[in-house]
């Protein structure tokens, strides 16, 4: 059903290909070897390209630039120095990197939380649990350590197959983990947490899963 749903969808694009000059999809998963593209012209898949990799988030570049003036305020709030303000932000909402450039890039959604509410919190977790996810782990034994203490390439974590469940391209996608390292000799990858909230949000899933199975 959903597989039909989909196809239909992309489907519209392709009736209006005449119409269209530009068109972005985005979302959480990225699936490969099924065929709901197949009523639309191919896309060009941009998950990795690094000219594109902070077209959803913030660069250190543009939060210094763009937000210096709340960063000094919060710091003054918090009785901080800007400069430990600046860390703070860093520790907790920055880390993402979305290809092999290593760009920095912050989780905007709980920037724009954080300076809106003057304060450092888990704003990204307190979006809700995905359901999905919370069902994915349920039926793995998945150990963390393991995950990031070993190299990928990139097919291992980018592309999602819906006939073979992978907790770790969906912790991937899910923006539970983020590129972290790449060896350009082996093109290989390692994966972690990106930031603090990251890692306190999938505790949280995690309880939550094991919550389920008992």
């Amino acid at each position: 059903m959903n597989h039909s749903i989909l196809k239909d969808f992309y489907g519209t694009f392709k009736a209006a290909d005449a119409s269209l000059r530009f068109v972005l999809l985005t979302g959480v998963t990225k699936f490969s070897q099924i065929t709901v593209f197949s009523g639309f012209n191919q896309p060009n898949d941009i998950s990795m390209d690094s000219r594109y990799d902070a077209i959803c988030g913030i660069t250190e570049d543009e939060l210094y630039s763009v937000f210096g003036e709340a960063i000094s305020e919060m710091a003054s709030k918090l009785n901080y120095t800007v400069e430990t303000m600046k860390a703070e932000l860093k520790k907790q909402y920055d880390g993402y990197h979305f290809s092999n450039a290593l760009l920095d890039v912050y989780n905007p959604f709980s920037i724009i939380n954080a300076f809106n509410k003057m304060d450092i919190e888990n704003y990204w977790y307190k979006l809700g649990t995905p359901t999905y996810l919370v069902k994915l782990l349920e039926g793995h034994h998945v150990n963390m350590q393991k995950l990031t203490s070993r190299p990928y390439e990139s097919q291992d974590f980018v592309d999602y197959r819906a006939d073979a469940e992978n907790p770790l391209a969906m912790l991937y996608q899910s923006g539970y983990l983020t590129i972290k390292g790449y060896d350009r000799h082996y093109r290989e990858y390692t994966l972690d947490y990106p930031n603090v909230e990251v890692r306190k949000g999938f505790v949280a899933l995690m309880a939550e899963a094991n919550k389920c199975c008992s």
